[in-house]
C-alpha cells in the first residue's frame, strides 16, 4: 500500500515538473451580442488580430512586431471587448472570425519577433 502511494506521488510530481508556468495559454474568446470578449490568462501581454477569415485569404498578413505601435493587445490577466464592426474585413451578417494571437520577444539587437503564434476560429452570433 505504501509503495502504491509513493508511486502515485512520484507520478504526480513528474507530471507537474514537465508543465511550465510560463508556457503560453490561448486567449479565451466569447462572441455574443455583437461583441467579442477576449481574456488573457497569461502573465504577459498578448497581441492579436481579429479578422474575417475570407479577408485573411486575400490580405497579406503582417503581425505587429513593435510594441510601441498601437497594435491590438490584451494586457496580462486582462480583458478587451471588440465590436463586430471592428473586426478586420467584417461585413454585416458574417458568421465567422479568426483570432490570431502571439507574444513578442525582444531580440539582442533591440527589435522584437513574434512567438507562439496561434489561431482560433470562432462563430459570431
Amino acid at each position: 500500500m505504501r509503495s502504491l502511494r509513493a508511486m502515485s506521488c512520484l507520478l504526480a510530481l513528474s507530471v507537474l515538473a514537465c508543465s511550465s508556468p510560463t508556457e503560453p495559454r490561448q486567449l479565451h474568446v466569447i462572441a455574443a451580442a455583437n461583441t467579442v470578449t477576449i481574456s488573457n490568462p497569461n502573465n504577459w501581454t498578448v497581441f492579436y488580430l481579429l479578422a474575417n477569415p475570407q479577408f485573411l485569404a486575400l490580405a497579406d498578413l503582417a503581425l505587429c512586431e513593435d510594441p510601441s505601435m498601437p497594435c491590438p493587445r490584451v494586457p496580462p490577466r486582462g480583458n478587451v471587448q471588440v465590436a463586430y464592426s471592428d473586426i478586420v474585413g467584417y461585413e454585416p451578417g458574417e458568421t465567422e472570425a479568426t483570432l490570431w494571437q502571439w507574444r513578442l520577444e525582444r531580440q539582442l539587437d533591440g527589435t522584437y519577433r513574434s512567438r507562439d503564434v496561434q489561431t482560433t476560429n470562432l462563430t459570431l452570433h
